[in-house]
């Protein structure tokens, strides 16, 4: 009531509830809680249901939101700067990650998709192969050419994509598990 009766014009405005900034985000929150595997009922397996409930449990909040909400970013299009260190601060401007919505995903991109436990790149089948050669070396000419052994050791190659992306996995291996080296898959 104390914030209905400071704000006379709203109340005459409009006849809606008016939520806190705060609370905005709160049934989205619900919603994936919902989805993960601790409330599933069709898990077969109880460990996955235990691990779900720990995870939920124990995660800070910033690995939670990404654990619920993952991050996607988008390889094929990161503008030059992006997760380059500075030269004079040694500080990476981190690139925008995109909602996790079907409608972001174009035709003939590649993206890296991270949960705070597993980080993924998924590669469009018509992905262009110079892309696929400067993330993944010369010898790779299609999608068909890549296994799991040169996806998930990512090769340390001089052009510039390539050091984006290892930087943007080292980035979000820091920031959300404090560990150096995570596995892509």
């Amino acid at each position: 009531k104390h914030y209905i009766a400071g704000n006379q014009n709203l109340l005459n405005q409009t006849n809606q509830f008016i939520l806190p900034e705060c609370l905005k985000t709160l049934p989205i929150v619900i919603l994936s809680i919902l989805k993960t595997k601790a409330f599933k009922s069709k898990i077969q397996y109880s460990d996955l249901r235990v691990s779900s409930l720990f995870k939920l449990s124990q995660y800070n909040l910033t690995k939670l939101s990404v654990y619920l909400y993952p991050v996607l970013y988008c390889i094929h299009s990161l503008d030059e700067e992006d997760f380059i260190p500075n030269e004079q601060t040694g500080l990476i401007r981190v690139g925008k990650s995109l909602s996790l919505t079907v409608n972001n995903l174009e035709f003939g991109g590649a993206y890296l998709i991270y949960n705070g436990e597993k980080m993924m790149i998924w590669v469009h089948s018509d992905v262009n192969p110079l892309l696929l050669q400067d993330l993944f070396g010369s010898h790779i000419e299609n999608i068909q050419d890549l296994s799991n052994d040169t996806v998930s050791s990512l090769p340390i190659l001089d052009t510039h994509i390539s050091v984006q992306v290892r930087n943007m996995v080292e980035y979000l291996t820091k920031h959300f598990n404090n560990t150096k080296k995570q596995n892509i898959e």
